[in-house]
């Protein structure tokens, strides 16, 4: 392990994975504990749509995935405030941003660039500009989950009660759902749109399962995000396995350990 890190690619692997451990953990433990993992699912596959956007436009798709995901958490958010069900809005824009993304890539003639990597993930294939990417978006998640860790906390466990004590429980919901969108852009090249969504739950949904408080919730949800990035990065030096596939494996290893050996 220390002799490929000579390389620049392992370089930049590790210091991704590491930066991903770092935010999406936290993150995680509020998408289960507000009951948002389905929502993350869609958001996470409409950032396809996007891709196909960018490779019509001839742009990079990263851009094209950042515009269609803010895109549709601001419709989640806004449908949301007028009564219309998580899950229904999502189910609906799961299948229209991925039919989307059919039509633009056949509008475009094809593909010019690797959407495997986009769609499964390939960490060994982080650039600068992905590092910086991921960076930028670990400082806005943890500044914004930190500053608001307590009227989060608050609006998840009581959101009745949060709101008649003056907090904005619709805003800090849209609010949210703008730092899930940002977040499965900068995770998509190292593990994929189609698997970061697991990255979005197992954590949380470990940590909300051994801890009866949500401070040992967090804990957990660190714990567990840390070793499945760290392991499967590991995993995929040494057998030379899918990065993005081995991460998510390695966590829904542990989800099923806590399910056999954590009795609640």
């Amino acid at each position: 392990m220390i002799g490929i890190l000579e390389f620049s690619f392992a370089r930049n692997a590790l210091a991704g994975g590491l930066i991903m451990a770092l935010f999406l953990p936290l993150l995680s433990f509020f998408v289960v504990t507000r009951r948002l993992s389905f929502t993350g699912v869609g958001i996470s596959h409409s950032a396809f749509g996007g891709l196909a956007l960018g490779v019509l436009l001839g742009i990079n798709p990263v851009y094209g995935a950042i515009a269609i995901s803010i895109l549709v958490a601001f419709v989640m958010a806004e449908a949301s405030r007028r009564g219309v069900p998580e899950d229904t809005t999502t189910g609906v824009l799961f299948a229209g941003t991925m039919a989307l993304g059919a039509v633009l890539l056949a509008l475009a003639g094809g593909t010019r660039v690797d959407l495997w990597t986009y769609l499964f993930g390939n960490i060994l294939s982080l650039s600068e500009f992905d590092l910086l990417l991921l960076g930028g978006v670990a400082a806005l998640n943890l500044g914004f989950l930190l500053l608001f860790l307590r009227k989060l906390l608050f609006s998840t466990f009581d959101p009745e009660l949060a709101e008649a004590h003056g907090v904005r429980t619709g805003l800090l919901n849209s609010a949210l759902l703008f730092i899930l969108a940002l977040s499965v852009v900068a995770c998509m090249r190292a593990v994929g749109v189609v698997l970061i969504s697991g990255l979005l739950v197992f954590p949380g949904s470990i940590g909300a399962r051994v801890s009866r408080s949500h401070k040992g919730g967090i804990i957990f949800s660190y714990l567990a995000g840390i070793i499945a990035i760290i392991g499967g990065l590991g995993l995929s030096f040494w057998l030379n396995l899918p990065s993005g596939a081995s991460v998510i494996l390695v966590g829904t290893l542990i989800f099923l350990a806590s399910l056999v050996f954590w009795r609640r």
